[in-house]
């Protein structure tokens, strides 16, 4: 690696997905099970798990989520969605 290129993780450096319109949406549908929902108190532990499943730097924490994703000023709860499995009730129970 070239000495004068120096790599720097920061937040600006992640990934964000944009939509520049709101027309033309297709309806949201999830299989049996699965329900999508946007951030809730206490999903900072769900979250690290996640990012520690994904990256080689392990052992992050509820409180590194929310110290470096949650807290920071232009994070929106409103905007940052997971997908949760839920186990699905036998047709009699629905």
């Amino acid at each position: 690696m070239d000495e004068g290129l120096k790599l720097k993780n920061t937040v600006e450096d992640q990934l964000r997905m944009v939509l520049h319109s709101l027309e033309k949406l297709p309806r949201r549908q999830c299989p049996d099970g699965y329900h999508i929902r946007t951030y809730q108190k206490g999903d900072e532990i769900h979250w690290a798990r996640i990012m520690d499943s994904a990256f080689v730097d392990k052992g992050r924490t509820a409180q590194d989520t929310y110290a470096n994703v949650i807290n920071q000023s232009d994070f929106d709860p409103n905007g940052f969605f997971f997908v949760i499995n839920l186990p699905v009730k036998p047709p009699a129970f629905r």
